[in-house]
């Protein structure tokens, strides 16, 4: 009963004593070997479960033994439940250890010494069906005092280790976790700006917190109890998949052309994400020179005299007619430069602004590798805890 902390086996106990002052001889009792008595009737050295959850009576309804050499023998069938601190660390894989403690609270250790007589045997075949399954167990036979006594109790402790079948939460659990982990991997290999990325990890996402519920669910509820391991994995892999799909919403942000900035990257920011992620990331400097040349040429282009900021509208020079203006005294090869600068102005213009959205997304692409980067390596402690528990 993990929800009280407790455990409950049926025992076969068999207890044996002699006792010399009740010996008799059988020839003068028309050779009577042995008979029985109930136990109440008679002195037993009073051997008993020390920790029990619960009082039982081992002497209730059951009969001694008795034979004619002054050897006592009593045999009884009962359930034995005593308190065991199970520890969920390691939930569904734990491994837990129960004690029994059997001695005699009413004779000292210089009245009746306990003597294991033979071992302590598990028939797992005829255990009730349950979670758990019988890895070992061990046997001491010690002297122990108790508070406020003055003399020393004979006592036989008896341990028993037992693991979790975990093959149900392997597959409830491990197995579903590790798969949602790689489909979060999986929101990397689509663009930036898909917003596609953003459904899929939000979905991913619901996922996640569905499996911890699941988790909660069949975690014993056990006042003071740490938190699993697992259940810490669980919970990363949540705080992983989140990093993820804030990354998405940062890079979908700057590299959406709705939404990017119309003014060019700060040049710290430039120095830092070009400089020094870009070789960081993998990313080859080639994939951005051209743009850092795009940049210097629409700055020497921009030394040419203008005489007005906005674009005005183009004269029509074909079919060799001649230019319409207000004022009669421009030339046809004054309006043909004026158009001609206008044109330049318009392409410095387009070439401008192409060149600062593709720094931007450039920056989005080198953003996105970073937080690839980041999220393999708490990727692989997350996989491995998954695979190998460890």
């Amino acid at each position: 009963n993990e929800q009280d902390s407790l455990i409950t086996i049926r025992a076969y106990l068999n207890q044996t004593w002699n006792a010399s002052v009740l010996a008799w001889n059988s020839t003068q009792y028309s050779n009577v070997q042995h008979f029985r008595v109930p136990a109440h009737a008679i002195w037993t050295p009073k051997i008993e479960l020390i920790n029990p959850s619960t009082i039982i009576d081992s002497e209730a309804n059951h009969f001694i033994n008795v034979h004619s050499d002054g050897h006592f023998e009593l045999s009884y069938s009962t359930l034995l439940t005593s308190p065991c601190n199970f520890d969920m660390k390691n939930f569904p894989f734990d491994q837990q250890t129960c004690s029994f403690k059997m001695g005699s609270v009413l004779y000292g250790v210089n009245e009746v010494v306990i003597i294991q007589a033979i071992d302590f045997v598990i028939d797992e075949p005829n255990l009730m069906p349950n979670g758990y399954y019988f890895v070992s167990h061990t046997v001491d036979q010690k002297p122990v005092f108790f508070a406020g006594f003055e003399r020393s109790y004979d006592q036989i402790s008896i341990h028993i280790t037992i693991h979790r079948r975990s093959e149900y939460f392997i597959y409830l659990i491990n197995w579903p976790g590790t798969c949602l982990m790689m489909l979060t991997l999986t929101l990397f290999c689509l663009p930036p700006s898909a917003f596609e990325r953003l459904c899929y990890g939000a979905l991913l996402l619901v996922c996640q917190f569905i499996l911890l519920i699941v988790f909660v669910f069949h975690l014993p509820k056990r006042l003071g109890t740490s938190w699993p391991l697992m259940g810490h994995v669980i919970f990363y892999d949540i705080m992983l998949t989140g990093f993820v799909l804030v990354c998405s919403v940062i890079t979908r942000m700057i590299s959406d052309g709705n939404t990017y900035s119309t003014e060019k990257p700060p040049n710290k920011m430039r120095s830092i994400f070009f400089g020094y992620l870009a070789k960081l990331v993998g990313l080859k400097r080639a994939a951005y020179a051209i743009l850092v040349t795009n940049r210097e040429n629409e700055y020497d282009s921009n030394d040419l005299k203008n005489n007005d900021s906005t674009m005005e509208p183009l004269t029509s020079v074909s079919n060799g007619a001649t230019a319409t203006t207000s004022d009669h005294l421009i030339s046809p090869s004054d309006t043909i430069t004026r158009d001609i600068t206008s044109i330049k102005q318009k392409l410095n213009v387009f070439i401008n602004e192409h060149n600062i959205q593709q720094e931007w997304i450039l920056l989005a692409h080198i953003i996105n590798r970073f937080c690839l980067s980041v999220f393999l390596c708490f990727f692989t402690l997350s996989i491995t805890h998954h695979l190998f528990r460890i």
